[in-house]
């Protein structure tokens, strides 16, 4: 009964979310390129995409990557298994990550299979903290956004420092986004804002030490 409320109360949240990624991703989409959203969740983030590019006459091929798909994505969904994306390496042109790596007990692993698959560009999308109240704000987002759809959270986010650090000097940085408007006034207020973090990393000069 909780889980179903969270979900339907989460909703109309989620697709402004998905509204405005889309619109800063849309960009870097290329014409005949192949798009890969790794822990897709619902797929409504790249189905977006698609939607968008068509209505632009941008010709792409959309792909979800899953550990658990749920069956009804309106995109196609691979499974994998946590470790190795089934996918040659430099085969995909662009890799989105939005609010996955927090998720992760190993997210450089994770983030070395995006460079291994990726050709052109990682987009990463994620929470960041900067002191104590931020992280009681975000675990309550993270909770909120997570329980109603069984997904664990692990409760452990970076600083901008952190991400930078992380990020490391492997790849160049195209764009960084500090602050995103994701939701509502009200919401925005509490729950958006500085609390988010986006960036978009070029892999055309992927330097050799990159995460693994």
């Amino acid at each position: 009964m909780i889980r179903a409320l969270l979900r339907n109360l989460h909703a109309p949240i989620y697709h402004r979310r998905v509204r405005v990624l889309a619109e800063l991703i849309q960009q870097y989409v290329d014409d005949g390129g192949m798009v890969l959203d790794v822990g897709c969740g619902s797929g409504a983030l790249a189905y977006l995409l698609q939607q968008n590019s068509d209505r632009l006459g941008v010709n792409i091929r959309c792909l979800g990557l899953e550990k658990m798909p749920r069956g009804d994505e309106p995109i196609r969904v691979l499974p994998y298994d946590g470790e190795a994306f089934p996918f040659a390496d430099k085969s995909v042109d662009l890799v989105i990550l939005a609010d996955v790596l927090h998720h992760e007990k190993n997210p450089s692993k994770l983030l070395g299979e995006c460079f291994r698959v990726g050709r052109k560009s990682v987009v990463i999308k994620d929470h960041k903290i900067s002191g104590r109240f931020s992280y009681y704000r975000v675990c309550l987002l993270d909770w909120l956004a997570n329980f109603g759809h069984r997904v664990p959270c692990l409760f452990d986010y970076f600083s901008l420092a952190e991400w930078r650090s992380f990020i490391g000097s492997t790849c160049q940085i195209k764009k960084e986004l500090l602050d995103l408007d994701l939701y509502p006034w009200g919401l925005n207020w509490f729950f958006g804002g500085d609390l988010h973090y986006f960036v978009v990393l070029s892999l055309d000069d992927l330097k050799a030490d990159s995460p693994d």
